[in-house]
Parts: structure tokens; C-alpha cells; sequence
């Protein structure tokens, strides 16, 4: 598996101590970003455990450093939200 942003180790410890600080509120694995001037990209905030695996199809690549798994019949390469912390 080669990863797209691929984290360290040591991050995603730091990370996972209290994951409801660092995954967005939502069904999304972002948010939007509070930037102006932008005319042709919707900037958001990714998820600190989402990536991509590059080995994957795109309908395939979604990976959840917090679940630690990849897409297996979900929509993570869509950021959709397969974890249920902070939804609704």
C-alpha cells in the first residue's frame, strides 16, 4: 500500500489520544475552509486519518488511519464518514 499523505507514527498516536478534537463534525471527513478570494476550488479542511492509497482504483483508494482500514464497500475515496465520531 503506498499512501498519499501517508503520517507518522508518531502523529497519528498524538492524533488518536483524543481523535474528537481532530476528526470533523459531520459526515464528511472535511470541512469547509474559512477562506475568501478562492474562484475555483471549494477549499476544505481534510481529516488527519484520511488518505488515499495509490495502489487502488479511485472507487477503491479511501483509507482511515483511525478505523485502519481501507474502502471495502463504503465511500471513503468520497470522504464520506465511516467512523461515528462527531455526526449529526
Amino acid at each position: 500500500m503506498r499512501l498519499l499523505r501517508n503520517p507518522s507514527k508518531e502523529g497519528l498516536l498524538s492524533l488518536l489520544k483524543d481523535p474528537t478534537k481532530h476528526i470533523p463534525c459531520g459526515d464528511y471527513c472535511y470541512i469547509l475552509a474559512l477562506q475568501t478570494n478562492i474562484k475555483a476550488n471549494i477549499p476544505i479542511n481534510l481529516c488527519p486519518f484520511w488518505d488515499k492509497d495509490l495502489d487502488k482504483e479511485d472507487f477503491e483508494s479511501g483509507y482511515c488511519h483511525y478505523l485502519k482500514q481501507g474502502d471495502s464497500n463504503s465511500l471513503l475515496w468520497d470522504y464520506c464518514k465511516e467512523c461515528s465520531i462527531n455526526v449529526g
